[in-house]
């Protein structure tokens, strides 16, 4: 099966999403499991902010 372009964006943007989202949950989670925000922030790429809004 040949992709056009268009699904070929669509599929990309798709894996994007997702990833963000277990990033962001992943972020969530990881109080649970001990972590600083300070860990948090360097092992996820997001700013502190970013972090405390995802945890708060």
């Amino acid at each position: 099966m040949i992709k056009t372009e268009q699904q070929e964006i669509g599929f990309a943007k798709g894996v994007s999403i997702g990833e963000q989202r277990y990033a962001e949950q992943t972020a969530r989670n990881m109080p649970a499991d001990g972590f600083s925000t300070e860990q948090t922030v360097r092992l996820t790429g997001f700013s502190a902010e970013q972090v405390q809004g995802l945890q708060g």
